[in-house]
């Protein structure tokens, strides 16, 4: 019973070896968004150039959109005149469509440097009025920082 209990013990463990050998050898930095009405979370805030993996749940009951632009604040971003961001005149980095709540995944090519994360819709508020999501606060800061393998210089 010993050899058995052994040959069992032996085998989970291979079993283990292989499981982790079958993960993914280049590991895709992560990020979870949350927005919902009138806010956006970013966590980790700071993560790794390239291809990005966005888990973003809209927990709110309107869509919102995403949109990626190259400023290390909010405040350097250029406003139009219902006070969304002017996208004409801001450097966007990347941008996601209006979503309807629920969960979803992107997966954009993200390159080094600071980024500011919001919402640009803009929505009829109780009184008719328009209400910008990004003056609201559907706003967020994300760091992409290179990674070594990015920056290390050929060998000659």
């Amino acid at each position: 019973m010993t050899v058995r209990r052994s040959a069992v013990v032996a085998a989970s463990g291979l079993l283990g070896l292989l499981a982790a050998g079958c993960s993914e050898p280049d590991p895709k930095p992560e990020v979870a968004i949350t927005v919902d009405e009138f806010t956006l979370e970013i966590a980790p805030a700071v993560t790794d150039e390239g291809s990005v993996k966005i888990f973003l749940d809209n927990d709110g009951e309107l869509a919102h959109g995403l949109v990626f632009a190259r400023a290390s604040d909010p405040k350097e971003l250029p406003l139009a005149p219902d006070g969304s961001v002017d996208l004409a005149k801001a450097q966007v980095a990347d941008r996601l469509e209006p979503v309807a709540p629920g969960s979803y995944r992107i997966q954009p090519d993200l390159f080094p440097g600071p980024l500011v994360v919001f919402c640009n819709l803009v929505t009829k508020g109780p009184d008719g009025q328009p209400v910008s999501h990004f003056q609201q606060g559907m706003v967020a800061t994300l760091v992409i920082e290179a990674t070594s393998a990015a920056v290390t210089p050929p060998v000659p």
